[in-house]
């Protein structure tokens, strides 16, 4: 399986779950709380990426950033979609933070 597998599980499908047209989409959520260990994991899964597939992600990791920094300082609280998310997958699907693999479908 690559990282930019999605696939639909038993459990995903018996909830009727799918990471397309979300109101509630974990991908343009502000998530901050991670433990270290899942950190290490997720840059490793960006240190295994080619090197134009790092500086996309970098790039848009940074202008996620001056985004948020923009919205802090105008009082505003704006959905922003998530930098390592390409075309509306994860492009480090096996590398996501528990956050994100928790999110929409319960534990199984």
């Amino acid at each position: 399986m690559t990282g930019w597998a999605r696939p639909m599980t038993g459990l995903a499908a018996c909830y009727g779950f799918s990471c397309n047209g979300c109101d509630e989409n974990c991908c343009e959520e502000r998530f901050y709380h991670h433990t270290l260990a899942e950190f290490l994991y997720l840059f490793r899964g960006i240190e295994s990426c080619d090197e134009q597939k790092r500086k996309e992600i970098f790039d848009r990791a940074r202008k996620v950033a001056e985004l948020y920094q923009t919205h802090d300082a105008m009082g505003l609280v704006q959905r922003v979609m998530c930098p390592l998310n390409t075309a509306g997958l994860c492009s480090l699907y096996e590398h996501r933070l528990m956050i994100c693999r928790l999110h929409g479908v319960p534990y199984g």
